[in-house]
């Protein structure tokens, strides 16, 4: 007997994608998600963006040098920087582009981490 796909199902896929750096395997996974959970699809527009920072853009970030900033703390400001990025991913996913769009996101985070951390901590 099959039992129903959950929404956190398709979540744990894109997450086992990611985490293998196959980001182009997440077109796939919200592809078969539309034809057979068309329900799921804004919620998981949402909730992959988690999934993608937590997975992809941070996973090779770490760990760094003591002391560093808390990379969440560090991705919020790169957040204010880059403020389409969840519109940008949104649209990456319905063109069928995540690998592309998450290559450049994490490209430009990663970018921006390494110059946080490049300047000097001034301590009074």
């Amino acid at each position: 007997m099959n039992e129903p796909i959950s929404l956190s199902h398709y979540l744990g896929l894109c997450q086992r994608a990611l985490e293998q750096n196959k980001p182009e395997y997440v077109n796939d996974i919200y592809e078969l998600l539309k034809a057979r959970h068309p329900e799921f699809r804004s919620s998981f527009k949402v909730k992959f963006q988690t999934t993608l920072l937590n997975h992809y853009l941070i996973r090779d970030l770490k760990p760094f040098p003591v002391p560093s900033p808390d990379l969440y703390t560090v991705f919020t400001a790169w957040e204010k920087n880059n403020p389409a990025w969840r519109n940008s991913l949104a649209e990456a996913l319905d063109f069928g582009k995540v690998e592309t769009c998450a290559g450049l996101l994490k490209e430009s985070f990663g970018t921006y981490v390494h110059k946080v951390m490049a300047k000097p901590v001034i301590k009074i």
